[in-house]
């Protein structure tokens, strides 16, 4: 046997064996441990490579991210455009566990406050998500509005439109606050499913206009809600806090005293 051949060989060999490596994921939207292949090397260098702009870490972590799950899902039956980002959290969390380090820490006045993110995972079991993923229909003005928290597909495609549109941001403040304000609106119309317009008076001969909004793209889910009544989007505020006080339940740790929070971005896999 070729040197050449040889190589093939024991590549083929490591390819086969590292798609029957298993990682178990529990994901709150399923209830349940999925299986998942584990990291590669080359893969944990895409997350790693990431934008190392502070403003784009997160954007740009939820694109790469998405692309190795597509690759790494093992089970069939299970879409991963339906998983949410609270799964996606999950994710991140056990993919950091598992392939780099279960030990994490911060740096409070030189001094290394250790977290065990094993400990974050048992966590994550023991939270009801009940509320926070179910859908919620806001009702106000003639708008009935269904929002729940946002799948990872949309999440991606919101990311994508921001990061496109920023990736040559120039460090200025006035083009900060831009982003800044962009990411709010991009953010909102994540937690957007549909959308029923009830005729005036609620006329019983004129039936409701159902606006379904995933099929829509990032600037046509944005136009839209440009056209939403400020009452409907000041009540979404309600679910979204919902989704941040679970993801603050999970990833906020106490140091002696001082509130850190675990970033689940590309630096977060160094």
């Amino acid at each position: 046997m070729s040197n050449n051949e040889q190589f093939q060989q024991v590549l083929k060999d490591l390819q086969q064996k590292n798609s029957q490596r298993m990682l178990s994921i529990w994901l709150p939207s399923l209830k349940k441990g999925v299986n998942f292949r584990h990291l590669t090397l080359n893969q944990q260098k895409v997350l790693i490579k990431s934008s190392v702009r502070e403003n784009l870490l997160k954007l740009d972590f939820s694109r790469n991210i998405y692309s190795i799950l597509q690759e790494n899902l093992a089970e069939p039956d299970v879409n991963l455009d339906t998983l949410t980002t609270l799964d996606m959290m999950c994710i991140g969390l056990a993919y950091r566990a598992a392939d780099i380090s279960n030990e994490y820490g911060f740096y409070i006045d030189d001094k290394l406050h250790p977290v065990d993110l094993n400990n974050i995972l048992k966590k994550a079991r023991t939270i009801d998500y009940t509320d926070a993923i179910k859908p919620h229909v806001i009702q106000s003005d003639g708008y009935h509005v269904t929002v729940s928290v946002p799948s990872i597909i949309v999440d991606k495609q919101m990311n994508d439109y921001l990061f496109e549109k920023y990736s040559d941001i120039p460090d200025d403040a006035d083009a900060i606050k831009d982003m800044l304000a962009d990411v709010y609106i991009c953010e909102a119309a994540k937690y957007i499913q549909k959308m029923d317009v009830i005729a005036k008076d609620d006329d019983a001969e004129s039936p409701p206009v159902a606006v379904d909004f995933t099929g829509f793209t990032p600037a046509q889910r944005i136009k839209l809600l440009d056209q939403i009544p400020l009452t409907v989007l000041n009540r979404l505020v309600d679910v979204s806090d919902k989704i941040q006080d679970i993801e603050s339940e999970l990833l906020d740790v106490d140091l002696d005293g001082e509130t850190a929070t675990i970033e689940i971005n590309s630096a977060f896999f160094t």
